[in-house]
């Protein structure tokens, strides 16, 4: 421990004057993120310049080999559904705070460097180096540097982020873990999908209505000022009709967003590894075929919902072949060690609570 110590203390004092500032913390961390960047840079330059090649892929893994990782798709939802975006946002806030504490802090230490001492044990930093050999450095934190410290930063803040953070984790870890909360978390997903594919298709009737009546409109008030009386009835007969019309679509919306959800929630209380193994096919397919329609520069939320579905549909039938456990290839099996881990670890904690 004494010489994992002194590697710390040789990694933070680069300058060798025995103090550590705050500068120098700082310098320390960007260094090991600039790094870690670097590493991490030629990967993501490729999945950016092949994006849609790589959802396509992850689409295809998703719909014919996601039944081995189906905890991990509960989780990743439910986390997604729960505080997925609110958690990253408190993310990028907690970076935020970081900053503005560190310059805080750095004005309320005083001096241009705040520095934080760091002596031998038992003798004054002035009187020996803290290089000496046989001297044990040790870190000496002022009460006013701690009082400093305390009040650069704001709880109120620093708590919001941290409740939001711990809510979509928990979220996420119960969907996967607890057999109740996974079928409910699991009945919202498949509802969702539900959805998805209903409302491609009604909306897509329901735009060719709207357009139709906002045509009419249109022409009605291109009309000559000198029109009939029963002509600008219609119009104003054809106004109210597109009003109706886009009312009647926000309702059906939330009607078919909660009669989905109700039966998904059944359907994964009766069936939770179907529900699973449906849920995860149909989300590899819909975003395999959204990738493609991208690649070829054709948009159509219809159809793609419907090639989605075929293709989902011929990923279950092959995970039914295997009861939902299709071996992953060989060649994939390195690619998807992280994920297998992350599926292990999840599934151990299922067996445990059960």
């Amino acid at each position: 421990m004494q010489k994992l110590g002194e590697f710390v203390m040789s990694k933070l004092d680069k300058d060798g004057d025995g103090k550590i500032t705050v500068h120098e913390v700082e310098e320390m961390v960007e260094e090991t993120s600039e790094k870690l960047k670097k590493g991490v840079e030629p990967i993501r330059s490729l999945l950016q310049r092949y994006r849609w090649t790589a959802e396509m892929g992850v689409g295809y893994i998703a719909c014919f080999y996601g039944g081995n990782f189906s905890h991990c798709f509960l989780c990743a939802t439910a986390f997604q559904s729960a505080e997925g975006e609110e958690v990253m946002r408190n993310i990028n806030e907690l970076r935020k705070i970081t900053s503005e504490s560190t310059m805080k802090f750095v004005s309320h230490i005083g001096g241009e460097d705040g520095a934080i001492v760091v002596s031998s044990t038992g003798t004054n930093s002035n009187e020996h180096s803290p290089t000496d050999s046989g001297s044990e450095r040790k870190v000496e934190i002022p009460s006013t540097t701690l009082l400093a410290a305390i009040s650069s930063i704001d709880p109120e803040r620093i708590l919001r982020c941290m409740r939001s953070i711990y809510v979509g984790f928990l979220a996420s870890l119960c969907a996967a873990v607890n057999e109740n909360a996974a079928k409910f978390g699991l009945g919202l997903t498949l509802g969702d999908r539900i959805t998805s594919f209903i409302m491609s298709v009604v909306e897509r009737f329901m735009d060719q209505a709207e357009t139709r009546i906002s045509g009419a409109v249109e022409d009605g008030d291109a009309r000559d000022s000198h029109v009939s009386t029963v002509s600008k009835a219609e119009d104003e007969k054809a106004l109210v009709q597109k009003q109706s019309i886009q009312t009647t679509l926000a309702w059906t919306r939330l009607g078919v967003r909660a009669v989905a959800s109700s039966l998904g929630v059944y359907v994964s209380w009766k069936l939770k590894d179907m529900a699973a193994t449906w849920s995860t096919c149909h989300w590899g397919g819909i975003t395999c075929i959204g990738a493609f329609c991208h690649l070829v520069g054709h948009k159509d939320a219809a159809m793609e919902e419907m090639l989605g579905f075929g293709l989902a549909g011929l990923g279950f039938a092959f995970h039914l072949r295997s009861f939902s456990k299709p071996a992953v290839p060989t060649l994939l099996s390195p690619l998807l060690m992280p994920v297998t881990l992350a599926e292990t670890v999840l599934r151990s904690m299922t067996l445990t609570s059960s």
